[in-house]
């Protein structure tokens, strides 16, 4: 197998779409299969206007496009993709433009974790949207050092919580992920929580702590299988993380070791 199609099939796993079309129909898919796709064109740490605007528009025209196509998802940007690092306004300002755009779909729009830097400087301009917006969902980390307030407020403005482990700091021992979606599951209506976990021992603790009504169970694209059949088993409604697009390269090495030992090769394979 030639280093091409190594890199295609391990791209594939994670990354299943490289275009709004490609995406839209993965989403028609596992909308098929009774999972709502989660769909974030891949980017992060933008600090150029230039390009906190184009994903602006990237992320209209898939609101427009799923409305078209008549495809259930939702749509997960990261802070910095909207000006997060520039002006905490103009995320505010972009996050209310986005969700204008979605206002004919009944998606939701999930405002991604970023490291703890830019998720702190994020803060209280999603806080002030999330308090009026109701299809607004706040990410919240288990290994952030301030889960258990963020979850807290979150709750006290009556807003949605997605709840994950945390990928950009060491990744908190699994007694401390349980504890969160404890505290998570005391503080919000099941109606208004996402548990993000690709272990099907999460999702079995998830169930066997939550009443009749139980939260939705977010997987992550490429290590979904196992988490989705225990979900499916116990009847939990299901979510999937599925990125787009070609800005992959940072995203893949966070999820795959052969990515960062292949780094070189990759980028003079993409720029011969």
């Amino acid at each position: 197998m030639s280093f091409e199609d190594i890199l295609r099939e391990r791209l594939r796993r994670w990354v299943p779409a490289t275009d709004l079309d490609s995406a839209l129909d993965i989403a028609l898919s596992l909308n098929s299969g009774g999972i709502i796709p989660t769909l974030n064109h891949l980017g992060e740490r933008t600090v150029q206007a230039r390009e906190v605007q184009e994903n602006v528009e990237e992320y209209l025209s898939l609101a427009r496009a799923g409305i078209h196509r008549r495809a259930s998802f939702s749509i997960s940007i990261k802070p910095s993709q909207l000006g997060g690092l520039i002006d905490p306004s103009l995320l505010k300002q972009n996050v209310v433009t986005l969700l204008g755009g979605m206002r004919e779909s009944d998606a939701r729009l999930f405002v991604d974790a970023e490291d703890e830097t830019i998720t702190d400087l994020s803060w209280s301009a999603l806080r002030d949207v999330v308090s009026t917006e109701a299809n607004l969902v706040l990410t919240v980390q288990a290994n952030h050092s301030a889960a258990f307030s963020r979850l807290s407020e979150i709750s006290s403005l009556d807003a949605r919580a997605r709840l994950c482990r945390g990928g950009y700091r060491r990744p908190s021992g699994r007694a401390g992920f349980e504890e969160c979606v404890l505290k998570a599951l005391g503080a919000f209506p099941p109606s208004r929580l996402v548990v993000a976990t690709n272990s099907p021992r999460v999702v079995r603790f998830v169930f066997a702590n939550s009443g009749v009504a139980r939260p939705e169970i977010e997987t992550l694209q490429g290590i979904h299988s196992g988490a989705e059949q225990v979900a499916r088993r116990l009847g939990l409604q299901l979510r999937r993380y599925v990125p787009y697009g070609e800005n992959w390269i940072e995203y893949c090495k966070r999820r795959d070791p052969w990515f960062v030992e292949n780094e070189r090769r990759i980028i003079r394979y993409l720029h011969p």
